[in-house]
């Protein structure tokens, strides 16, 4: 992975009580973007930390310049994370380095995305790690519904994907970060950081994906299955290909057999698909879902 580095430079701005100038600080990575690592904003006169509403213009190799802005960051309050990992090992793990961080603080835990939308409604965190695949809802499907409910949570996703299929469909649903589940520690809190501050942030493995506004082009070339597909039908997708009948599903979604499978006929017919086996493939290629499910 290559190495950061950290720029700081006087803004020229003083504080409102007449204390030194606020000094930034930018945490980069020599591929794609510069990223926002932290604001200084302490009043020599005093010794207290004031806020302040700053915009600072960041501009990163082959991306166009984006604006990031800083308001009123209070250090002393906790960042609140919402783990979202099918693998109770790993869930454990993620809790136990970031708890032994300060400021940060972890609020609550999910195995799927179904109870992780649960969770962002009741716990309303700051940031969510989300992975991708996990049964009965997937983390992109997941990410939609999270932020069609709450647009302030930042969610950043794990996975083990690199396609660009994955990174692309990612980032129509929202999301403000990408990270491969072989980052190291240090990273993810760089990723944190960079999302909480209102940036973005992609894992240097897979920003080749994103440079020269791939993401745009690819977003605008093609239609997708969150186009193709409503909310409902891409669910009922995933628990088909996942193995479950429709009574099943039917169940889950306090539903009508006959309702269910309504919309197994008009996903058939939408995606010219004539069998659940043929279903299933389309499933795991789009990324509803893998074939450990």
């Amino acid at each position: 992975m290559r190495s950061c580095s950290r720029l700081s430079y006087n803004s020229g701005i003083e504080s409102r009580r007449g204390g030194t100038p606020i000094e930034i600080s930018l945490l980069y990575c020599d591929i794609s973007f510069y990223f926002l690592r932290t604001s200084i904003y302490t009043d020599t006169n005093s010794g207290d930390q004031e806020p302040v509403s700053l915009y600072i213009q960041a501009q990163g190799f082959d991306v166009p310049a984006a604006r990031v802005k800083l308001n009123e960051l209070n250090g002393s309050k906790n960042m609140k994370i919402l783990l979202v990992e099918d693998h109770h090992l790993v869930r454990s793990g993620l809790r136990s380095l970031i708890e032994k961080q300060p400021g940060y603080e972890i609020i609550g835990e999910a195995e799927d995305g179904r109870e992780a939308v649960k969770l962002s409604r009741e716990l309303v965190p700051d940031i969510i790690l989300m992975d991708i695949s996990m049964p009965e809802l997937n983390g992109i499907e997941a990410t939609r519904q999270i932020l069609e409910n709450s647009s302030t949570i930042k969610i950043i996703i794990l996975s083990v994907h690199s396609g660009q299929k994955f990174v692309a469909e990612v980032f129509k649903a929202g999301a403000c970060g990408y990270l491969l589940k072989n980052c190291t520690f240090s990273e993810m809190l760089a990723a944190i950081n960079a999302v909480a501050a209102g940036g973005t942030y992609i894992c240097p493995q897979i920003a080749n994906i994103v440079r020269n506004d791939y993401l745009r082009s690819f977003i605008e070339k093609e239609p997708s299955i969150s186009t193709t597909l409503s909310n409902r039908e891409r669910e009922v997708l995933q628990l088909l290909a996942e193995g479950k009948n429709v009574k099943e599903i039917a169940y889950a979604f306090n539903l009508s057999v006959k309702t269910i499978e309504t919309h197994r006929q008009r996903i058939m017919k939408k995606l010219d698909l004539h069998n659940i086996a043929a279903l299933t493939k389309y499933a795991i290629r789009e990324g509803l879902t893998s074939e450990d499910y």
